[in-house]
């Protein structure tokens, strides 16, 4: 028995009123049930399909005469222009995104390749909840707003896909570079607090020596002065706030007195918080 539901089709042709330079032109959702046979000679679109989830442990594809076995998840890019045939067993679930041929262009440039037609990715927790919340709007796709929805939604899944595939290459990031950006974050939200090294080395499992060892090699400079520069970019926009006194803007920068904060100040710019100021 043959029998390919579309659950969801949904034309997205109505005006944009926010300008993204990347708009979809159809979506939807798609399952497939029993044995269903596909000779598609020359494809008129750009179409991402997110293949998420399948009774095969493998989808099998010939483009072009050239065969490709990918195991589920993972994201089938469809080009204009290629023969494309495959066969399906069982139950199939995918979600479709549909494009003019001229974003073929766009996308390349951003990094988002399509000329390589599978890449494979993991369900992370952030990647299902954007697939989930790109899901809701299918109900309300002709409401006013929901279009511009459609299509920031759909390209933050390309995106986490895509930036999945360029981690997992080889010499892209290793573990510790990972940690280590890990702890930058972690120093990006708490630059103002008195002992923001130490505790990140604790929270993320590093004694102090192999941390500095790791940090200084990747990042070319010691983590006080990443932390001192965090606070120091803080404090110039702080300063364009007349209302706050040079006290004010050593608090909230994370200097315990004001003339610690201006011999600092001092020394990045080689002038004073209210010269500066003036």
């Amino acid at each position: 028995m043959q029998q390919e539901i579309f659950e969801t089709f949904i034309e997205l042709q109505q005006k944009r009123f926010l300008q993204f330079p990347f708009p979809l032109s159809q979506t939807g959702k798609v399952r497939t049930y029993g044995t269903v046979i596909h000779d598609i000679p020359c494809h008129p679109y750009l179409e991402f399909c997110l293949r998420l989830s399948s009774d095969e442990p493998y989808a099998e594809d010939m483009l072009d005469g050239v065969t490709i076995r990918t195991p589920f998840p993972h994201l089938f890019i469809k080009r204009p222009g290629i023969h494309h045939q495959y066969t399906i067993n069982g139950n199939r679930h995918a979600i479709f995104l549909i494009y003019s041929t001229a974003m073929i262009p766009l996308f390349d440039t951003a990094g988002m390749r399509t000329d390589h037609p599978v890449i494979e990715f993991e369900m992370t927790e952030e990647l299902q909840a954007l697939i989930l919340e790109f899901q809701e709007l299918f109900p309300i796709s002709q409401q006013f707003g929901s279009a511009e929805k459609f299509d920031t939604t759909a390209y933050r899944i390309l995106q986490e896909i895509y930036l999945q595939h360029y981690r997992k290459q080889p010499g892209m990031e290793s573990e510790t570079e990972c940690k280590l950006r890990e702890i930058a974050s972690d120093m990006q939200l708490h630059f103002r607090e008195k002992d923001v090294v130490d505790d990140a080395v604790k929270k993320f499992g590093y004694s102090k020596r192999t941390f500095l060892r790791y940090w200084v090699e990747y990042f070319r400079i010691t983590p006080a002065k990443y932390v001192e520069n965090l606070r120091m970019q803080e404090a110039r926009r702080l300063l364009k706030i007349q209302s706050l006194s040079i006290q004010e803007i050593a608090d909230r920068t994370g200097y315990a007195t004001a003339s610690y904060f201006i011999q600092a100040y001092k020394k990045n710019f080689g002038t004073t918080p209210a010269a500066a100021r003036k």
